[in-house]
């Protein structure tokens, strides 16, 4: 039970900011079958972005205690300081992406979008998954 409370923690903390997104571009969708693909999409999205976590946490039982140790602390320090230094406005970028491609392809830009603006979950789940057993 401790598990899955502190896991849906950790999934609330991270995905918080891409709420924004979601919240934003389902304001600008009118029709229910549209808004549909948008669920569907933030689904698939969030799955892939938790199995590539639990593949490289998997991947990490085979690397020395010692040295995952330092690997795991280098991943979210890498994306801090990325993030310092590029001024991404995420939001306003995937609003304007849905929008260019219409509802044709609503489902797969909204799954990609959730990919792109949800790697850095990775370097928050990755550690997680690895020190669970």
């Amino acid at each position: 039970m401790q598990t899955i409370i502190s896991a849906s923690f950790v999934f609330i903390a991270t995905s918080i900011d891409y709420l924004i997104i979601l919240i934003m571009v389902l304001a600008k969708l009118a029709q229910k079958s549209t808004r549909r693909q948008v669920y569907l999409g933030e689904y698939l999205g969030t799955a892939v972005l938790v199995l590539v976590s639990l593949f490289f946490a998997y991947m990490l039982n085979f690397v020395p205690e010692d040295w995952m140790i330092g690997t795991l602390g280098i991943i979210p320090l890498i994306l801090g300081i990325r993030a310092i230094f590029t001024d991404d406005d995420e939001a306003d970028e995937a609003v304007e992406q849905i929008e260019g491609r219409g509802n044709q392809s609503l489902f797969g830009t909204v799954s990609l979008v959730t990919i792109a603006s949800g790697g850095d979950n990775l370097g928050i789940y990755i550690p997680y998954f690895a020190s669970l057993e």
